[in-house]
C-alpha cells in the first residue's frame, strides 16, 4: 500500500506518528494532573465534611453515655444531658449545612440516607425521655449513628496516591475509632453505676472495650508521625488518662452483683477529660491533614498550568521542527521529480540537478547529474556507431538479395531431377506393395488352415471327453438302478413287519378284550398300534411304486447315454479325416507362401537401390531449399538490420547533448 503514497505522504507518516505521541503523551500527563486535582478537591470537601462528621460524633458521644445513664437511673434528665442534646443538634445542624454545600453529586446522594438516619434522633428522644426504650437499644442506635459517621472519615484515604494523606487519614481513623471505644466505655460504664452494680457479663464488656481502647491506640502509634507520636504519649501519661486507668480497676474489682461505690459523675467526667483530650489530638490531625490537601491542592493547579504551558510549547516546538524537516526533504525531492519529468519529456541530457550540501538528497543528486553525465557521453558514441551500423547493414543487404537469385536457380534443377526417380521409385513400390499382398495372403491362409485344424482337434478332444462323460454317467445310472431294486427289497421288509405288527396288535387287541376291564387301556395302546401299522403298510406301497418310476426312468435314462455315446464315436471318425485334409492344405499352402517371399526379396531389393537413389537427390533439393531458405533468411535479417538501426539512429538524435 506504501508504494502508492505520494513522498508528501510518506514524509507525513513518518513526521506526524512522534508528533501526535508527544501530544498524546503531554495530553495524558495534563489529565493525570486534572484527575490528581480533582482528587485533591474531593478530598479537601471529605476532610471539611469529616471534620463536621468528627465534631458531631464528638457530641453524640457524649449524649449517648448521658442518656445511657439516664435511662439506666432514674428522675428527669439532668441539665448535662439537655445540653449535650443542644451540641448534638447544633453539630447537625452544621453537618447537614457542610453537605449541602458539596459540589460532588455522588458523595452528596451517598450521604442523603445517612442525614435522614441522623434526623431521626431528634424524634427518638420523645421514647428516651418516657424511658419506652431499653437503654442497650438506645446505645446500640446511637453506636451505629456513630460507626456510620467514622466509616465517612475512611472515604478520605480511599483510592488516594498521595502517601502523607493515606497515612494521615489512617492515623485519624484509627483515632477516631479509639475515641469511640472510650467513649463506648463511658456511656455503658455511667449506666452501670447508675444502676449501684453490674453482672460478669458487663464486667466482660467492661474488659473488652478496654482492652479495645488498647489495640486501636497500639495502631494509631504505628501510623502516627514523629510528632503526632509525642502528642499521643503525653495523652497517654496525662493525669486525665491515669484517673480514667485508675477508676475502671477500681470497678473491675468489685465482686459482681455488689455495690460499685463509684459517683457517676466522677467517672463521667474523669472520662469525658480523657476523650477532651483525644479530641483535641483529633483536631489537630484533622488540621494538619487539611492543611496538607490545600497546600497539595494549590501544587496541583500550579503543576496543571506548568503542564498545559509546556504542552502547547512543546507542541508548536514539534510542529515547526516536523515542517522545518518536511520542507528539508520534500523541496528538493520534489525538484528532483520535476527535472526527471523534464528530461523525460524533452529528452535533454544537458539539464543538470545543481543541488548543493553534503546530506542524503544532495548526494543523491550529485550522483543523479554524474549519471547524466556519463549517459551523455556514452550516448554521444553510440549516435555515431549506429550511423555506421546502419551503412553496413544496407550494404549486406544488397549480397543478401543476388546470393539469394542464384540459390533459386540451383533449387530449381533440383526439384526436377527429383521428381523423375520419384516416378520410377513409386512405380517400383508398386509392383513390390503387390507381391508383399499376395505374400501375406498366403501366410494368412496358411495361418487360417493351421487354426481350422487346431479347432478340428480341440473339437475332437471335447468330443472325446463328453463320450467319457456319458459313459460316466450310464455307470452312475446303472447303480442308480441296482440301488433302487435293494430299495425295493428293503420296503418288502418293512411292509411284512408292518403285516406282522398289525396281526399283533389284533391279537392284543383280543386278549385285552378278554382280561375285560382290566386291560381296557392295554386295548386302547393296542388299538393305536394297529392303526400305526396299518399306515405304515400303505406308505411302504406308496414308496415302492415311487421307486418302481425311478428304476423305469433310470432304464431309460441309460438307454439314451448309450445311444449318445455311440453317436459321438461316429463323429470322433469324421473329424479325424477331416483333421488329415487340413494338413495336406497346409503343406500346399506353405510351399506357395516360400516362392512368394522369394520374389518379394528380389523386388523389395530393387526398390531399394531406387529408394536409395532417390534419397539422395532429394537430399541435394533440400540442401538447395535449404541454400534459398537460409540466404532469403539472411536477406530478410539483413532489411530487419537495416531497419532496426535506422530506428536506432532515428531514437538517438531524439537526446539533446551538449555540442
Amino acid at each position: 500500500m506504501l508504494q502508492h503514497l505520494a513522498i508528501r505522504h510518506k514524509l507525513l507518516l513518518l513526521l506526524l506518528p512522534p508528533v501526535f505521541a508527544a501530544l498524546a503523551l503531554t495530553g495524558y500527563l495534563f489529565a493525570d494532573r486534572y484527575q490528581m486535582l480533582q482528587e485533591y478537591e474531593v478530598a479537601h470537601e471529605l476532610t471539611v465534611i469529616s471534620g463536621e462528621a468528627s465534631q458531631l460524633v464528638h457530641a453524640l458521644q457524649v449524649e449517648r453515655g448521658l442518656t445511657n445513664g439516664f435511662l439506666s437511673g432514674s428522675g428527669a434528665p439532668s441539665a448535662a444531658l439537655l445540653e449535650a442534646r443542644g451540641a448534638s443538634d447544633q453539630a447537625l445542624t452544621r453537618f447537614v449545612g457542610a453537605a449541602e454545600a458539596l459540589n460532588d453529586t455522588e458523595l452528596t446522594s451517598q450521604l442523603t440516607p445517612l442525614v435522614a438516619s441522623l434526623q431521626g434522633i431528634a424524634p427518638a428522644r420523645v421514647a428516651i425521655n418516657a424511658r419506652s426504650v431499653a437503654p442497650p437499644q438506645v446505645f446500640a442506635a446511637y453506636s451505629q449513628h456513630i460507626d456510620q459517621l467514622i466509616s465517612l472519615v475512611s472515604g478520605v484515604v480511599e483510592g488516594s496516591r498521595d502517601n502523607e494523606l493515606v497515612h494521615s487519614g489512617m492515623a485519624l481513623l484509627s483515632l477516631l475509632n479509639e475515641k469511640e471505644s472510650a467513649g463506648r466505655e463511658r456511656g455503658y460504664v455511667n449506666g452501670l453505676l447508675s444502676g449501684g452494680s453490674m453482672t460478669l457479663a458487663e464486667q466482660a464488656k467492661v474488659v473488652a472495650l478496654g482492652a479495645s481502647q488498647q489495640s486501636y491506640a497500639h495502631s494509631l502509634k504505628l501510623l502516627a508521625n514523629p510528632v503526632q507520636r509525642t502528642r499521643l504519649e503525653a495523652v497517654e501519661n496525662s493525669a486525665a488518662s491515669r484517673e480514667v486507668s485508675a477508676l475502671r480497676q477500681r470497678i473491675l474489682a468489685v465482686p459482681p452483683g455488689e455495690i460499685l461505690g463509684v459517683e457517676p459523675g466522677v467517672w463521667f467526667a474523669a472520662a469525658t477529660a480523657k476523650i477532651g483530650l483525644l479530641k483535641a489530638e483529633q483536631d489537630q490531625i484533622l488540621s494538619g491533614l487539611d492543611a496538607h490537601i490545600l497546600r497539595q491542592l494549590a501544587q496541583s493547579q500550579r503543576m496543571l498550568w506548568i503542564n498545559g504551558v509546556a504542552s502547547i510549547v512543546l507542541t508548536v516546538l514539534l510542529s515547526l521542527l516536523a515542517w522545518r524537516v518536511y520542507r528539508s526533504i520534500h523541496k528538493p525531492l520534489t525538484q528532483l521529480e520535476q527535472l526527471m519529468s523534464l528530461m523525460s519529456r524533452d529528452l535533454d541530457l544537458s539539464q543538470r540537478a545543481n543541488l548543493q550540501g553534503s546530506d542524503g538528497i544532495a548526494r543523491m543528486a550529485q550522483a543523479f547529474d554524474s549519471l547524466v553525465a556519463s549517459f551523455e557521453l556514452t550516448l554521444q558514441t553510440v549516435k555515431g556507431s549506429t550511423h555506421t551500423l546502419l551503412d553496413a547493414a544496407q550494404g549486406l543487404s544488397d549480397v543478401s538479395g543476388r546470393a539469394a537469385h542464384a540459390a533459386d536457380l540451383q533449387s530449381a534443377s533440383s526439384a526436377q531431377i527429383a521428381a523423375a526417380i520419384e516416378q520410377m521409385s513409386v512405380g517400383i513400390t508398386s509392383v513390390s506393395e503387390n507381391t508383399e499382398f499376395n505374400l501375406q495372403a498366403v501366410r494368412e491362409m496358411t495361418a487360417s488352415v493351421e487354426d481350422g485344424r487346431n479347432r478340428m482337434a480341440q473339437t475332437a478332444q471335447a468330443i472325446r471327453g463328453t463320450a467319457s462323460s456319458l459313459e460316466e454317467g450310464g455307470r452312475m445310472v446303472d447303480e442308480l438302478s441296482a440301488r433302487s431294486q435293494q430299495i425295493t427289497g428293503i420296503i418288502t421288509a418293512i411292509r411284512d413287519i408292518a403285516d406282522q405288527t398289525n396281526l399283533l396288535a389284533l391279537n392284543a387287541a383280543i386278549e385285552a378284550a378278554r382280561a375285560g376291564e382290566a386291560g381296557r387301556g392295554f386295548a386302547v395302546v393296542a388299538d393305536e398300534v394297529r392303526k400305526l401299522a396299518e399306515r405304515t403298510g400303505l406308505e411302504t406301497v406308496n414308496i415302492a411304486d415311487l421307486v418302481s418310476a425311478i428304476g423305469r426312468g433310470t432304464e431309460a435314462a441309460s438307454l439314451q447315454l448309450k445311444s449318445a455315446q455311440q453317436t459321438m464315436c461316429e463323429g470322433l471318425t469324421l473329424i479325424d479325416v477331416s483333421v488329415e485334409d487340413l494338413a495336406g492344405i497346409r503343406e500346399k499352402a506353405a510351399a506357395s507362401a516360400d516362392k512368394s517371399a522369394e520374389t518379394a526379396l528380389a523386388i523389395r531389393e530393387q526398390s531399394s537401390a531406387s529408394t536409395d537413389v532417390a534419397v539422395n537427390i532429394s537430399r541435394i533439393a533440400e540442401l538447395a531449399e535449404e541454400n534459398l531458405t537460409q540466404v532469403a533468411e539472411s536477406a530478410q535479417l539483413a532489411a530487419r538490420l537495416s531497419q532496426a538501426a535506422d530506428e536506432l539512429a532515428t531514437q538517438v538524435d531524439r537526446f539533446k547533448v551538449a555540442r
